[in-house]
This record gives C-alpha cells, structure tokens and sequence, in this order.
C-alpha cells in the first residue's frame, strides 16, 4: 500500500512503522485480544508486538481448532 512507502526498508523504517502501528492499537489490543497486564508488559517492547501476538494467537487457535474438531495435521519445528 501507499502509505508503506513513507518507511525506509531498513531496521529504522521498520521501527518506524512499528512505533506507528503500536500507538495507533495501544488499547484497542488489551480490549479485542482480553490481554491482562501481565502479558502486556512483557510484549510492550517488542516491536509490531499487536502483529506478533495476532500470528501466535491464530496458530494457537488454528492447534486447538483441528484438536477439537480431531482432523489430522503434521507439525513442523524447525530453528
């Protein structure tokens, strides 16, 4: 999109999006994801932390989805 363009494609761009992304959903993420304190403060300093906990929050809901619904999946760890 556009408005990606204004953000240099290096580590401080990058920050840059984050810092803006983070403000504008400072709130809106402990109300949507019921997300208690605790959590927040430890997710605070992690950039795009609302982007981060969106992606480990489908994955632990897509695992509990295919447990109860008991249809078979292959899990892949890798490092």
């Amino acid at each position: 999109p556009k408005e990606f363009k204004k953000y240099s494609k290096d580590r401080e761009g990058f920050r840059k999006f984050c810092s803006k992304w983070d403000a504008e959903f400072a709130g809106k993420e402990q109300r949507n994801f019921n997300i208690d304190d605790k959590l927040l403060a430890y997710i605070k300093d992690v950039p795009c932390h609302s982007d981060f906990f969106r992606y480990v929050q489908w994955h632990n809901l897509a695992s509990t989805a295919t447990r109860n619904l008991q249809i078979p999946t292959l899990r892949l760890h890798y490092e």
